[in-house]
């Protein structure tokens, strides 16, 4: 059986049908953060809900299901307008669901129990250069020997007193340098990296619906050609538009 276990779709449909469509696999499994962050949050948990067969809980689902009911506000930051965004177009269905999601669940594959996650380390983010502590703390309290999970969006495979952990780096926002999605198959005891080419100029295109600043839009779509999300650009930016807003605020006074 060909199982394709992929993470951190962040509403990048474009990205979404390209792995999946593209990629011939017997069971899809995916490890949360399906919405938030892109522009197709509907059409992408539309997809999951027809097509995945075990769905885990990220930590973005939650934020957008804490989001519900709330009206978006220009003087709020940019991201939490784009969640609040993301949660306005999901419908009761849409949250009922997400609601449901468990945050880690352990299946059968290949005769091996194996355990899914949407991250080991809490609100931490895990790369190939993290020191081991973090997966000795996690390895101590699972029997499983094999741990899959992502949150950081870089593909990596570790090794821990004899646990096997593997990330499956992202789908939407991989952070590899250049536009693509990765994910990870598991064919006959096999297990592996892959990667796959998409329409990133697409889901650029897509960005322009969204009720958000131009220079906010037009940065998000350097990190879709690049490959990369720079946290220090983003809040740069943020810290510029909201300048601009209390010097408005100011003026109209």
């Amino acid at each position: 059986m060909k199982t394709l276990i992929i993470s951190d779709i962040h509403s990048n449909f474009e990205a979404l049908k390209a792995m999946v469509q593209g990629v011939e696999h017997d069971r899809l499994v995916c490890l949360g953060d399906i919405v938030s962050f892109g522009p197709q949050p509907v059409e992408c948990l539309d997809f999951i809900i027809e097509h995945a067969d075990v769905v885990i809980s990220g930590n973005h689902e939650k934020s957008i299901i804490s989001k519900r009911g709330m009206e978006i506000d220009n003087e709020l930051p940019q991201h939490k307008m784009w969640e609040i965004w993301t949660a306005q177009q999901l419908n009761d269905f849409h949250i009922d669901y997400l609601l449901k999601l468990p945050d880690m669940k352990k299946i059968r594959l290949d005769g091996d129990l194996i355990l899914l996650t949407h991250n080991i380390a809490g609100d931490s983010y895990l790369y190939p250069e993290s020191n081991d502590k973090a997966f000795e703390d996690f390895a101590e309290e699972c029997s499983e020997s094999m741990i899959f999970f992502s949150h950081s969006h870089v593909p990596f495979a570790r090794n821990i007193n004899n646990c096997h952990f593997y990330n499956t780096g992202s789908i939407g926002q991989a952070r590899i340098g250049y536009p693509a999605a990765t994910a990870i198959m598991i064919d006959a005891g096999e297990i592996r990296f892959i990667e796959t080419s998409y329409n990133y100029e697409k889901n650029i295109r897509a960005l322009q619906c969204l009720p958000l600043h131009p220079e906010y839009i037009k940065l998000w779509g350097k990190f879709y050609r690049k490959g990369m999300v720079e946290r220090n650009e983003l809040d740069i930016l943020e810290k510029h538009l909201r300048k601009k807003v209390a010097l408005y605020e100011e003026l109209e006074k």
